[in-house]
């Protein structure tokens, strides 16, 4: 969405649901799936460390099937900065 239609479909909802759709155009909340491989290298570990942060609670897989995991981007890039993680 480019930003003048943003700010016209901010400008012409009800107030109340600005804050809404202002989430929903950066895409917030939304998981950005990311292979085991692709994570690993975000963290700079092996794909075996993801399962001891999963452990730890520290990172949470995204299961889309009972062989296939993805990782949440922000989640990754969240661990590799050393920042909270929220739960």
């Amino acid at each position: 969405m480019d930003k003048a239609r943003l700010i016209t479909t901010i400008l012409e909802a009800p107030e109340d649901r600005w804050n809404a759709i202002i989430e929903a155009a950066k895409g917030e909340g939304k998981p950005r799936p990311i292979l085991p491989r692709q994570a690993a290298e975000i963290l700079g570990v092996c794909r075996r460390s993801l399962t001891r942060y999963e452990k730890r609670g520290a990172l949470h897989p995204i299961r889309i099937s009972a062989k296939k995991i993805r990782y949440d981007a922000r989640e990754v890039e969240r661990l590799a900065t050393g920042e909270a993680a929220s739960a």
